[in-house]
């Protein structure tokens, strides 16, 4: 999709993106852990077991829990054993490990957030909240358009880094957002959207 008028989305996004992100949940979702997990899904061939669960204890918000729900432990030793059985030198673009992750049974947010770890600059981070945010700048833009309820496809994510690229692009003034910001700005907005 292309974004007709971006700059009125930055302009709304920029008054209120400090006091927006200072509500994001960093206890919940602490930055450094994020900023380990990327660097380690760097070279996505090398996970292990650990690394898998260290993402995805992050990704519910579990870091630093040991007692969480029997079904996201489930999950994790699923991942693991799909990305230790994964064809590394077949997985050359995010699109071929998330349809991988996806064809291995994996649900659409941990696909997209795994490979989001593993292609940071070129796929974000996408759940339902920021998702939503999405639906509702587009909107607010263009009355017309109807957006899903939720991400199922790889093409919302390349839609959602298409904003984001937009917003990028069109910020008024040099005091650029960086990526994280603005997933972290359309997270927290995504949650006051109504449903």
């Amino acid at each position: 999709m292309t974004f007709e008028r971006p700059s009125a989305i930055a302009d709304y996004v920029r008054t209120s993106l400090s006091a927006v992100v200072a509500r994001y949940e960093t206890l919940k979702y602490p930055e450094h852990v994020y900023d380990e997990l990327r660097e380690v899904f760097s070279t996505a061939s090398d996970i292990c077991d650990v690394d898998i669960r260290r993402a995805l204890e992050w990704k519910f918000g579990h870091t630093g829990k040991s007692n969480y729900p029997e079904r996201h432990k489930i999950q994790i030793v699923r991942v693991s054993r799909l990305w230790e059985s994964t064809d590394w030198p077949s997985i050359a673009t995010p699109e071929a490990l998330f349809e991988r992750l996806r064809s291995g049974g994996e649900r659409f947010i941990t696909a997209a957030f795994l490979t989001h770890l593993s292609y940071p600059t070129q796929v974000p981070i996408i759940d339902q909240h920021n998702f939503r945010s999405m639906n509702w700048f587009i909107t607010s833009i263009d009355p017309a358009y109807h957006g899903k309820k939720r991400p199922s496809q790889f093409a919302d994510l390349l839609q959602l880094q298409d904003l984001l690229k937009h917003l990028m692009e069109a910020w008024p003034g040099s005091d650029v957002p960086t990526l994280r910001q603005l997933d972290k700005f359309l997270m927290v907005h995504g949650k006051s959207v109504a449903r």
